[in-house]
């Protein structure tokens, strides 16, 4: 979601150059570089030693199954500068990366929804 910089959601009447359809549509653009450096670091972080058991598993006397959930990522943009090769124009090239890789493991067979 870091990466996304607007998005607008057309419905019924839009315009020609969509195309033909009934149906919405949902333009997005994603975020650039700029001639400074900037960057975000985050996580989200689930465990079952922070979740409540369910209360049929409570009833039966069921331990919560294993449940781990990271999801983390971080961004970063701004001028492209290579040292020796490219560094004369700041006001031109710029990059954006975003990544978010998720790590997900539960017990097997566990019957558990999220």
């Amino acid at each position: 979601m870091d990466a996304v910089d607007e998005f607008k959601t057309l419905t019924s009447n839009a315009p020609g150059d969509f195309g033909i359809g009934s149906a919405g549509t949902i333009n997005m653009s994603i975020k650039s570089g700029t001639r400074d450096f900037h960057g975000a670091v985050w996580e989200f972080f689930r465990n079952n030693d922070m979740d409540a058991n369910n209360y049929f598993a409570n009833l039966a006397g069921t331990a919560p199954p294993e449940l781990r959930y990271n999801i983390f990522g971080f961004n970063i943009g701004g001028p492209l500068v290579i040292p020796k090769l490219y560094n004369k124009d700041r006001k031109k090239t710029f990059f954006f990366w975003n990544l978010i890789p998720t790590i997900r493991s539960r017990t097997p067979g566990s019957q558990r929804r999220d």
